[in-house]
This record gives structure tokens, sequence and C-alpha cells, in this order.
């Protein structure tokens, strides 16, 4: 599994920024390479993007490399974890266990009633 940042020319916001993406490229179950894009929800310029890695010109770069650093960690526990229930991970499954990862991280905690 290689997991690297990426950015998509295609859709620049009113700013004329890129969306950020974190990209889990790796073998398909066919043997193929593949690859699967994650949002990270940040839009940076191309500029601020050199060799995969983010520039510290970034604008509140320490927050996004902070988020992308947690993103990345998670990403690689969740490769280790298919594989000690020995299955071969791809991308497509690494994202969407990380979606429901995700997914339960957002769902909020109930309020207590009190009568």
């Amino acid at each position: 599994m290689n997991i690297s940042l990426r950015i998509v020319k295609k859709n620049p916001n009113e700013e004329g920024n890129f969306p950020l993406f974190i990209r889990v490229r790796g073998k398909g179950k066919s043997g193929k390479d593949t690859e699967t894009n994650i949002s990270t929800g940040f839009f940076i310029k191309d500029t601020h993007l050199k060799n995969g890695v983010l520039s510290t010109r970034t604008p509140n770069y320490t927050v996004k490399n902070n988020y992308i650093s947690t993103v990345r960690s998670e990403l690689e526990y969740i490769v280790t974890e298919i594989m000690t229930e020995g299955l071969v991970p791809n991308p497509k499954l690494v994202k969407k266990r990380f979606l429901q990862r995700e997914k339960l991280k957002n769902i909020g905690t109930p309020q207590i009633i009190s009568f």
C-alpha cells in the first residue's frame, strides 16, 4: 500500500484553490494496480504541494499537516488490521473501512433526558 497526497486540478473553488486528497494505491483483487482518493476537505494552491509533500508556506499548515498525519496513521492501522484478519488489503477495502470508522466517530453521544 502506498499512501500519498494529491490535488485534483479539475475542480477549483472560487479562490482558485484545488481540493487536496489522500491517495491510496495498491494491488486490487485482480492483481492490477488500483487507486482511490480520500478527501481531506482542504483546498490549497498547486504551488503548496511539492513532490507529494505539503509546503510549510501553506496557510494553516500545522492544522492541515496534523490532520493528514492522523489520517495516514489510521490508514496504516487499517491496512495492518486487514492483514491480521488474513485478508489482502486493497485500496477500495481500506477506503471502505476508513469511511466506516469516520461514520462511527461522527455519531453523537445520546443526551440524557431527566424528568
